[in-house]
């Protein structure tokens, strides 16, 4: 190896190992005061001179590789600003009693603070497509309002795009020991399905973000997962029929079809086998129809 390359090595991992171990971090991360903690931190290493971040002179794989390191990052801070809001600080009610003259009674007379429910938590919302600001402009971003029920529906939804996540970074370990071509471009299996998982996590994500935030009502999200998550699109074609693949993907589709159904049959997974479900005769339940058939797709796979 030439010196040349044993230095572009070097930058690489180096950069690599720090980027791994933010994400560690945030993967850990059970607070909001954590979190900030990991906020200021990201901050600085940003505006390091070696920042790893922007390693220069990488080869083309290897700045994928960096890119891919900080679009989880991106990911992953979003999901624990969701997970971790900012608390909601008390609010002290002063009464103030003016004084009264000797000559006039005293009269005791019931204060009542009446406090209206809210069903939503403030939090900050961090920008979609930019992790390089820093912690105080992350504080200072717009409030979003997080709806309390919604985010309970999609709890499992959640739980699977973790399974999903969990999975990716295993494809791309087994991918490490596949060579690039000649231009730098890696055309394993293994590679093709862990971007595939990636874009159908980022899509997933974004979905349930948007519907957490009340951006979007039940319909378009269903719609709108149910269009990106039909058979025909090359990424759920891609990771779908990699090996390996197939139940946490059909996991991920039986996760969409409970979101804001008020009944669904009992749905088992078990060696790759699924039992098919029904679901409640109403509009929410008509659209998941393409899920369902994608879910039957997948079993099929799975018993060959």
């Amino acid at each position: 190896m030439s010196a040349k390359n044993k230095r572009e090595s070097a930058t690489f991992k180096t950069a690599k190992g720090k980027l791994e171990n933010t994400i560690k971090r945030l993967n850990e991360c059970d607070s909001y005061e954590r979190l900030q903690e990991i906020l200021k931190s990201i901050a600085k290493a940003k505006e390091s001179t070696q920042s790893p971040y922007t390693p220069a002179r990488l080869t083309p794989y290897h700045q994928s590789e960096i890119k891919r390191m900080k679009e989880s990052i991106d990911t992953l801070v979003k999901q624990k600003t969701v997970e971790f809001p900012k608390p909601v600080q008390p609010v002290e009610v002063l009464v103030v009693q003016e004084e009264q003259s000797v000559s006039e009674p005293v009269v005791s007379v019931p204060v009542t603070e009446t406090l209206e429910p809210t069903d939503a938590v403030q939090v900050d919302s961090v920008p979609d497509n930019n992790i390089n600001e820093s912690d105080d402009h992350v504080q200072e971003s717009t409030f979003k309002a997080l709806n309390d029920d919604r985010l309970k529906e999609l709890s499992k939804v959640y739980a699977q795009l973790d399974r999903l996540k969990t999975k990716i970074d295993e494809l791309r370990v087994e991918s490490e020991e596949y060579p690039a071509d000649k231009n730098g471009v890696k055309t394993d299996s293994y590679h093709k399905a862990a971007i595939a998982g990636q874009e159908v996590y980022n899509k997933i994500y974004s979905l349930c973000s948007n519907y957490a935030l009340n951006k979007i009502d039940l319909d378009t999200f269903k719609s709108e997962a149910t269009d990106f998550m039909k058979s025909d699109n090359q990424y759920v074609k891609e990771l779908k029929t990699h090996r390996g693949c197939k139940d946490v993907f059909a996991n991920l589709l039986l996760a969409l079809t409970g979101v804001g159904l008020l009944a669904i049959a009992a749905v088992s997974i078990y060696n790759g086998r699924l039992t098919m479900f029904n679901l409640t005769n109403t509009d929410s339940g008509n659209k998941v129809d393409a899920l369902k058939d994608s879910v039957e797709h997948v079993q099929s796979a799975s018993l060959k």
